[in-house]
């Protein structure tokens, strides 16, 4: 494999994602039932962060990052100390995402981790901080033999807006030792980088016969946010799959299309009881990506459905948009 030489990564203005974009405001609060849904919704997260499934504490720490809740970002900086290697991943990206200073003194040593994923993941909370020396060990991913190694970083570099981070997502695309994930996975981060050429190869996953592929597509699109990429993910309204349908209405939600928000009322009101569980599962996970958009005033029955939910993971995400319009 011939290796990229790594770039020393400078002048980085880091962008910390927030995906719970929009303020709250009392009347949303009032009609998700006030302070006691809120506690309820902490409550919900807190116990998902001692579930005995791995990936429920990882759902829970994705939960507190999207919603932006930071009451709740102590416990989150107390799963670095998981057994869990995608837990722990998880957190330090927390931390990054949120810019989290009070978990600084607690990163260094995850330098040293065992798994590199976690290693570059406490670079990148390390760079998320101002400490932009530790850049370069996000970047030392992309010469893994391991994929998911690969895959991570390539994700992460996709976190710093930085025209070298970018020259070696562009050089992943054409590696021939990248596999499939590892290439869609970049394409993703020059889109959410701001990279409108990859709308074409967006494009070309909207039309697989993968649906794993048109999730990623529809989700890539929602990174362009453009008139163009917007029309894309209108055309997934009509896919046979209710899923994907439901992830395009939860992307036009996103996206401040009404078209998102007229299709998950409808799911609520009249598809979500005639599918199966397992579909059931999935679209309500795409829902809440959605709800975290819309006014609660006239979507927050939807939210309350699940945050009641029999699913512990669907109530994590229900937490996730109460949280969202209450921080």
């Amino acid at each position: 494999m011939k290796k990229i030489k790594l770039i020393t990564l400078i002048s980085c203005v880091f962008a910390a994602l927030c995906f719970g974009m929009g303020g709250s405001s009392p009347s949303n609060i009032d009609l998700l039932g006030g302070s006691d849904q809120k506690d309820k919704a902490v409550e919900i997260i807190r116990q998902g962060l001692k579930s005995q499934d791995s990936t429920l504490r990882t759902n829970a720490v994705e939960a507190v990052v999207r919603s932006g809740y930071m009451p709740l970002m102590d416990d989150v900086v107390k799963m670095l100390s998981d057994e869990s290697v995608p837990v722990r991943f998880a957190a330090l990206v927390a931390i990054g995402d949120l810019s989290y200073m009070p978990a600084e003194p607690y990163l260094i040593k995850y330098l040293k981790d065992s798994d590199q994923n976690v290693q570059m993941a406490a670079a990148y909370a390390l760079s998320s901080l101002g400490h932009q020396r530790y850049q370069p060990r996000i970047a030392e991913g992309v010469n893994s033999t391991n994929q998911t190694v690969k895959a991570n970083s390539v994700m992460l570099l996709g976190k710093i807006d930085n025209p070298d981070a970018k020259k070696i997502l562009e050089w992943i695309l054409k590696s021939p030792d990248a596999a499939d994930k590892v290439k869609i996975q970049a394409i993703e981060s020059l889109a959410h980088l701001g990279d409108t050429d990859m709308y074409h190869k967006a494009w070309a996953l909207l039309i697989s016969k993968r649906s794993d592929d048109r999730i990623i597509g529809v989700r890539i699109m929602t990174q362009l946010k453009t008139a163009k990429a917007v029309n894309a993910v209108k055309t997934m309204l009509r896919d046979d799959l209710v899923e994907i349908r439901i992830a395009a209405a939860a992307a036009l939600a996103r996206l401040n299309d009404p078209a998102g928000g007229i299709l998950l009322k409808e799911y609520f009101d009249s598809i979500s009881g005639g599918i199966d569980k397992e579909s059931r599962k999935r679209c309500n996970v795409q829902a809440a990506l959605g709800l975290m958009e819309l006014d609660q005033q006239k979507f927050g029955k939807y939210t309350r459905v699940l945050l009641n939910d029999k699913d512990e993971m669907i109530r994590i995400y229900g937490a996730m948009v109460v949280l969202n319009h209450v921080r």
